[in-house]
C-alpha cells in the first residue's frame, strides 16, 4: 500500500516517482496539491523504496497496478472560514512557514479574550475525533474551549463540551527554529455523526491570542482499499478506545488473509478466509 503511493494511488492520482530518471517529487498534500520539487530526502527515500521493490517483485507488480477503491479518512476544516464574534480576526499570511511547520489555507484565526467562532462541519457515518490544529506558544495564557453545535432542525439537540486546548501547553524551544509548535491536539470527547458545527470560545489574559489553523475530524474507524490485477488490499484503523465493528467491501474472489495488530504494531492474530465479491 505504501509503495502504490509512488505509482499513483495517492490523493492527486499521479505518479510520484519517475522510473526513467529515478526522480521522486517532494510530496502530495491531503487535498491533492503536488509539490513538484525533488530534494535529496525525497530522492533517497524513493530510491530506497524501489530497491525494496526490486527485492520483492510480487509486491512491485501489485503496487504498480493498484488503484484506490475507497478512502475514508480525516476531513480538515480551515479555521479562517469560521463565523466569529468578539475579538476574533483572520490573519492572512504571505509566508506560511513557521520555521518547522506550514499553516494551511490562507493563514489562521486569532482569538482573544471572549472571542467565539463557529465552524460548519459535514455530517458523517460515524463518530469522529476532533483535533484542533493550534500554534502552541510557550507562556501563552489563551485557552480555547470546544463544543458541538446543533444538527439541522428536527434532528434533536447535540451534546455539549468536547474539550479544551491550552495554547501555552508546549515545552521549551530546544533546537527548533521556532519558539512553539503548530500541532493537532486531540479533544477528550468525540463529535457525533449528526453534528453540523463546532463552536469555540476563548479565555486569554495579557493580550494573548489563540492561533487556530484548522480542525481535523478523524473517523473512529478509517479505511483505505486498493485493487488491481485481480488483487485487493484493505487497511482499517481504529482510533477509538473500545471495540468497534464495521463492514468493508474488498473487490475480488478467493482466499483472503486477515491480520489484526494492536496500537504498538504487534501482530495479534492472522487468519485465512474465503471471500466472494
Amino acid at each position: 500500500m505504501q509503495a502504490a503511493w509512488f505509482f499513483g494511488a495517492n490523493a492527486a492520482g499521479v505518479p510520484a516517482y519517475d522510473p526513467a530518471t529515478g526522480r521522486t517529487i517532494d510530496g502530495i498534500s491531503g487535498d491533492g496539491v503536488v509539490n513538484t520539487n525533488s530534494g535529496a530526502e525525497s530522492t533517497i527515500h524513493g530510491l530506497l523504496t524501489m530497491l525494496a521493490l526490486d527485492a520483492n517483485p510480487d509486491v512491485a507488480r501489485a503496487a504498480q497496478v493498484a488503484g484506490i477503491v475507497e478512502r475514508v479518512g480525516t476531513t480538515t476544516v480551515q479555521a479562517e472560514d469560521a463565523t466569529t464574534t468578539g475579538a476574533a480576526r483572520v490573519v492572512t499570511l504571505t509566508e506560511k512557514w513557521t520555521g518547522e511547520s506550514l499553516f494551511g489555507g490562507t493563514g489562521y484565526l486569532a482569538l482573544a479574550e471572549r472571542a467565539t467562532a463557529t465552524l460548519a462541519v459535514p455530517r458523517a457515518e460515524q463518530e469522529r475525533l476532533v483535533l484542533p490544529v493550534v500554534d502552541l506558544v510557550p507562556g501563552s495564557s489563551a485557552v480555547t474551549t470546544w463544543s458541538a453545535g446543533r444538527p439541522a432542525e428536527g434532528s434533536g439537540p447535540e451534546g455539549g463540551g468536547l474539550g479544551r486546548v491550552g495554547s501555552g501547553d508546549i515545552g521549551p524551544q530546544g533546537v527548533s527554529p521556532a519558539p512553539g509548535a503548530l500541532l493537532p491536539v486531540t479533544l477528550r470527547r468525540e463529535l457525533s455523526r449528526s453534528a453540523t458545527s463546532l463552536r469555540v470560545t476563548t479565555t486569554a489574559g495579557r493580550g494573548d491570542e489563540a492561533r487556530v489553523d484548522a480542525v481535523m475530524l478523524e473517523p473512529r474507524v478509517s479505511r483505505f482499499v486498493l485493487s488491481g490485477d485481480g488483487r485487493a488490499t484493505a487497511l482499517l484503523r481504529s482510533a477509538g478506545t473500545e471495540v468497534q465493528h464495521t463492514q468493508v467491501r474488498v473487490p475480488g474472489d478467493g482466499r483472503a488473509t486477515v491480520e489484526v495488530y494492536d496500537g504498538a504494531a504487534r501482530l495479534l492474530n492472522r487468519s485465512r478466509r474465503s471471500c466472494s465479491g
